[in-house]
């Protein structure tokens, strides 16, 4: 991870550096020039005064101060809420699991019952049929869907 984090941050200060070379991939034109004197002032300036704010609020004590605290943020849902609610529900559900695991080899064995009954070596699906029955339906339901559309 440390790795692919160089790799990201290598790119980022080589693109800042050198923006001229993504633009050419641009789908529209871009006359756009990072380096003017007046950006680069622009820019110098606005990091200056905010570094300037920061030293005097720093030195007036207005800056606060910092607290020991733990911060909760999004994580907390997936590290603590997650995990609780999951015990919760696998204490709840201990005796859940093995009723549904028998029904679940019921219905397993009852499915697979009906498929060897219809698809077995006596089954109804596994007979031979003759070709002009099925000749026959097909002509039947092209005729239903042509008196359907023209309709």
């Amino acid at each position: 991870m440390l790795i692919a984090m160089g790799i990201t941050a290598g790119l980022c200060i080589f693109i800042g550096v050198y923006p001229t070379i993504l633009t050419p991939l641009l789908p529209n034109v871009a006359e756009y020039e990072a380096y003017t004197p007046t950006h680069v002032l622009t820019q110098l300036q606005m990091l200056l005064f905010a570094a300037l704010a920061f030293v005097v609020l720093m030195r007036t004590g207005l800056y606060p101060k910092e607290l020991a605290a733990i911060n909760l943020d999004s994580d907390w849902i997936y590290r603590r809420l997650l995990p609780g609610l999951w015990a919760r529900v696998e204490w709840v559900g201990g005796g859940l699991t093995s009723a549904a695991r028998r029904g679940g080899e019921r219905l397993l064995g009852w499915t697979l019952t009906g498929v060897y009954r219809h698809h077995g070596p006596e089954g109804l699906l596994a007979r031979s049929w003759a070709s002009a029955g099925s000749v026959f339906w097909v002509c039947l339901l092209l005729l239903v869907c042509l008196i359907v559309y023209y309709s």
